[in-house]
């Protein structure tokens, strides 16, 4: 029977971008590793803990691809968060809640795309 892999294994594999953070366990999915999968394809938030998952990631995540926008944690919709997010990629506006589009959000939207 074969040894089960480290983490640094699997930090390595990640790191290189020859794995997705899909295949590695859940009991090596901690946020340093989490990071650099994110970094690597913004796909990979939504294998991500949602306790591991901070403001820095989920902005990573959104920059490279929009779609992830679906697996951010509710805590971390904030309303600096949604105007960060939608100066950084316009389409984000999509995900934002009505309640909290106002003007200046929809000039950012513009005015990043």
């Amino acid at each position: 029977m074969a040894a089960s892999k480290s983490y640094e294994e699997y930090f390595k594999k990640v790191c290189d971008c020859k794995y997705s953070l899909q295949k590695v366990p859940w009991e090596h999915r901690e946020h340093n590793l989490c990071r650099v999968a994110v970094i690597n394809n913004g796909l990979n938030l939504q294998f991500v803990p949602d306790g591991i998952k901070d403001t820095k990631m989920c902005m990573n995540a959104i920059r490279d691809n929009i779609s992830t926008f679906e697996y951010i944690p509710s805590r971390i919709r904030t309303q600096t968060f949604y105007d960060n997010a939608v100066k950084r990629n316009g389409l984000a506006l999509k995900y934002v809640p009505y309640n909290c589009i106002d003007k200046e959000l929809c000039i950012y939207a513009l005015k990043s795309n």
